[in-house]
């Protein structure tokens, strides 16, 4: 295995998973060329990133930027490309600070959960807020609008818009949301807290106390490697709006939640009852939970925007594939070609990447309906699901039905099926980590 020249060693390293945890979490280690002290000395992006929180940096930079044209000098597009980043890490730091402010319990079934996972900490009682379901609603709106925003800002920027450094061990994100982030609410921390025990490599993660010495230069490859992830967070807010959840809510949100309002009020349990752990909590409540997983729909306009999102992650993904392979530097990589180091000590070989750009492809076709994905329990040759479908013909997500079968049933046809050999072949080249890499490769 290829390990980074840059990055200590001590434990393991935990992997690059999907949800917005990621977003918070894109951060590591690495060393110095000529291009890269250009762009670590620029005190405005240090200042925004280090010096206070996530949201003084961002107010710094817009008051940099105001006036400045859209493709402006090098030191413009750099903040810029800055700006985008701090949004990008602002909407989850939003997110959780509304889920700190209505006491998001820290149980076993919310770590599970996309979205909840964050490690938002635990908020003091005194000043817990009531949750309603529109509130939780109106949680995903505002973060999707954010997300946004980012994208936004990511895509006016110019091909080349420059580097920007970002030492992940001292960016502050603020859950509390009081302005004044402990020294543990980092952008490190956060990584270490919602990744561990996830490895896709076997190596070993930095020491935290080192985590101030670690950098990233995230470059003109990493531009559209952003935009991806901004539409498949959008497609996974606009999946979770276009469904009513409000009876999962009603009957099951005291298991996530210090004060739901709900319908049932006697589900909540009293302050000297054991934690909201779903190891503690009785059989009962797990099994309304998952029988519970039906949801209607409530705005099918929002499938089909979630479809779009989607549909746009595979091109983002080819493209920073593109700007990667025709990089000559080697300079802090997030994610690095064959011929570079990268700050994460993950193995990146052509053949790495070959099948993955064959896995975007096909990934295209099944959400363009033009290939259809094998349904289990049809023989080869017949039926397969059509994945467009499902957004553009939604008819409520009953979850159980779907693992059974019949929730399929409208979705069959027949027609060309994905071409197994691309998977077969993209999980052999990761040798049994294809999932942690599909994420980190976007």
């Amino acid at each position: 295995m290829k390990i980074s020249p840059y990055l200590p060693s001590t434990k393991r390293l935990a992997p690059v998973r999907w949800t917005l945890a990621l977003g918070l979490s894109l951060l590591l280690s690495a060393a110095p060329t000529r291009h890269a002290r250009a762009a670590d000395a620029d005190p405005v992006i240090r200042e925004a990133f280090e010096k206070g929180t996530l949201s003084e940096g961002q107010k710094s930079l817009e008051a940099a930027l105001a006036g400045r044209p859209a493709t402006g000098d090098a030191d413009a597009n750099r903040r810029r490309y800055a700006l985008g980043i701090v949004q990008f890490l602002r909407a989850g730091e939003k997110l959780g600070q509304t889920w700190r402010h209505h006491g998001l319990l820290g149980s076993r079934l919310a770590s599970s959960l996309p979205f909840l996972r964050l490690p938002v900490g635990q908020a003091d009682p005194e000043f817990v807020a009531p949750v309603s379901y529109d509130d939780i609603r109106a949680a995903f709106i505002t973060f999707l609008a954010d997300i946004g925003t980012a994208e936004a800002t990511f895509a006016a920027l110019p091909d080349d818009p420059g580097k920007v450094a970002l030492r992940p061990g001292l960016v502050k994100i603020d859950y509390a949301g009081n302005g004044k982030p402990a020294d543990t609410e980092t952008a490190w921390q956060t990584y270490e807290r919602l990744n561990r025990g996830r490895n896709f490599v076997e190596d070993e993660s930095p020491d935290p106390k080192d985590a101030e010495n670690f950098l990233i230069k995230f470059d003109a490859g990493d531009v559209p490697w952003f935009r991806g992830y901004c539409h498949l967070l959008s497609g996974l807010a606009e999946t979770v709006l276009a469904h009513d959840e409000s009876s999962l809510f009603d009957h099951t949100a005291h298991l996530f939640f210090e004060k739901p309002k709900t319908p049932f009020p006697f589900l909540q349990r009293g302050k000297d009852a054991s934690v909201m752990d779903m190891d503690r909590e009785p059989i009962s409540a797990l099994l309304a939970f998952i029988h519970l997983l039906d949801f209607p729909v409530r705005e099918p306009a929002r499938m089909a925007a979630a479809l779009d999102h989607f549909s746009r992650v595979p091109a983002f993904g080819r493209e920073s594939w593109r700007r990667i392979l025709a990089e000559t530097d080697d300079d802090h990589e997030w994610i690095p070609s064959p011929r570079q180091h990268g700050v994460l000590p993950a193995e990146v070989t052509q053949e790495r990447i070959d099948a993955w750009m064959n896995v975007l492809n096909e990934t295209d076709a099944i959400l363009a309906g033009k290939k259809l994905v094998p349904f289990w329990r049809e023989g080869v040759g017949a039926r397969g699901l059509n994945v467009r479908r499902v957004f553009t013909e939604p008819k409520g997500l009953d979850l159980m039905l779907w693992i059974q079968g019949t929730g399929a049933a409208p979705y069959l046809e027949e027609g060309t099926m994905t071409d197994e050999r691309v998977w077969h072949n993209f999980q052999r080249a990761f040798s049994g980590v294809a999932l942690g890499f599909s994420l980190y490769f976007n």
